[in-house]
């Protein structure tokens, strides 16, 4: 059993509610005795991987030809969409509403999974997500897994332009060695959230990767693998805000400490 000493205010916490939040020097501790057990890495972030949900995750890469197609956004083109997302997230017309006037809808819960390829030197990202296809016309839409509806351009229809993303199993992998990685990400504001997890969901319970697309590799169903291009940023997410009560919470930050240790220890 790891004991772990609290702060008066986090035994207040606990005599008042029950639970309270760990600090990160304290979960860095955790880490580093569950560490001393001589487990690898690979068994331990296996172990205390998020399962029901999976993690989630959103791929940004950044450069001149991603740009080139953020020009045709109706709002913030200086904003950057994500090329890939763990689950999938779509327009819908039908979602459309005061509170979600851009029709978000998405599918999960996600059931992304992240494991270290200690051999290759590889962490690999995979699950059933979005794959971005371009910015079109609302009439232009999906409508269920992998299938597509081309309007007539004579029909009536949403004329709005909007992202359209595919559903696709996809699978990324990134050389750890030359990856850098930064806990509790803070929102950036040349990117574009409106498609993916909230910036908030990293914030509170995730982890940015960053790296150059040489080191990165990207398969996308049943598509040959590419190497991507550019910056890359990479956001690993675990519950969504509001799920501070969550009892997979702690093993969630837990196995995500775990994650960052593996990446930085060089």
């Amino acid at each position: 059993m790891i004991e772990v000493p609290l702060t008066p205010e986090q035994r207040i916490d606990m005599d008042d509610r029950g639970r309270t939040k760990l600090q990160h020097s304290q979960l860095v501790q955790v880490v580093q005795e569950i560490l001393a057990g001589g487990d690898s890495f690979p068994d331990i972030i296996e172990r205390f991987h998020p399962r029901n949900p999976g993690v989630c995750m959103s791929l940004f890469v950044i450069n001149d030809d991603t740009w080139k197609l953020m020009e045709k956004k109706e709002k913030h083109p200086e904003r950057m969409l994500p090329m890939t997302t763990i689950p999938w997230f779509l327009w819908e017309e039908n979602a459309e509403s005061p509170s979600n006037p851009w029709g978000v809808t998405k599918f999960g819960p996600s059931d992304g999974k992240i494991r270290m390829d200690s051999k290759n030197s590889l962490l690999v990202i995979s699950g059933n997500g979005g794959d971005f296809s371009g910015i079109v016309e609302g009439r232009i839409t999906q409508t269920e897994y992998s299938r597509f509806r081309a309007v007539v351009p004579e029909l009536p229809g949403q004329t709005k332009l909007v992202p359209r993303y595919e559903s696709q199993p996809v699978s990324v992998s990134v050389s750890i060695g030359q990856l850098d990685a930064d806990m509790y990400p803070r929102p950036q504001k040349e990117l574009d959230y409106t498609f993916c997890e909230s910036p908030r969901a990293y914030f509170e319970h995730g982890l940015l990767l960053r790296t150059d697309g040489s080191n990165v590799r990207l398969r996308v169903g049943n598509r040959r693998e590419s190497q991507l291009r550019g910056e890359i940023r990479i956001f690993i997410g675990g519950p969504s805000p509001g799920t501070e009560a969550n009892d997979n919470l702690l093993t969630h930050h837990v196995w995500l400490n775990t994650l960052h240790k593996a990446i930085t220890l060089k």
